[in-house]
């Protein structure tokens, strides 16, 4: 029951550091210029919810975080709207939640980002062809063998880069590019 009201009260989550007016439009674009992506979200949720995979919910800066235990425990993340699915084999402190030190969590905040600026759009523009990238994605050559054809992606890449600008601008962070890189690598 609690997971569920975190839930519910995840749709209503602004980023604390936007100005008020920029709060108010990230609400309201939830349920009109993000409306598709906050539809999938929530009834993945209650998909997660229903079949007793959800672990824990935590909240920040207009992401709601969903933890979640899948079968495969190589699940990383996924992002629909305001809600970041978050695979419970990720090194997530749980008493000292800070999802900026997270580059994963900072990644998929990126693509949050880009479901604010693409809107109607993003599911088909990104979702779709992120999510068949992610399947269909190989190994690259060394010395680059710990990352994959989909972390070289435009899409992922540029979720990359917002996550890096957020971090940095708030919080004076750098970001490892190491396993989600900034740029596309020449392989």
């Amino acid at each position: 029951m609690k997971c569920l009201k975190s839930i519910l009260s995840g749709f209503l989550v602004t980023d604390c550091h936007k100005s008020a007016a920029g709060r108010i439009w990230e609400f309201v674009s939830r349920f009109t210029w993000q409306l598709p992506q906050t539809v999938c979200a929530f009834f993945y949720a209650a998909f997660l919810l229903v079949a007793g995979r959800v672990q824990k919910v935590r909240s920040a800066y207009g992401c709601t975080f969903v933890f979640c235990q899948y079968e495969d425990d190589g699940f990383g993340a996924v992002t629909l709207g305001s809600f970041v699915f978050v695979g419970m084999a990720c090194s997530i402190d749980e008493n000292d939640f800070a999802p900026e030190r997270s580059n994963l969590l900072m990644h998929e905040y990126g693509h949050y980002r880009q479901g604010q600026v693409y809107g109607l759009s993003f599911l088909l523009v990104i979702g779709v062809e992120s999510l068949v990238s992610a399947f269909v994605s190989k190994p690259l050559p060394a010395p680059y063998s710990f990352l994959d054809t989909h972390s070289q992606s435009w899409y992922e890449i540029d979720a990359n880069r917002r996550g890096a600008d957020y971090i940095k601008k708030y919080f004076g962070l750098v970001w490892s590019n190491r396993s989600f890189p900034l740029s596309k690598l020449s392989v």
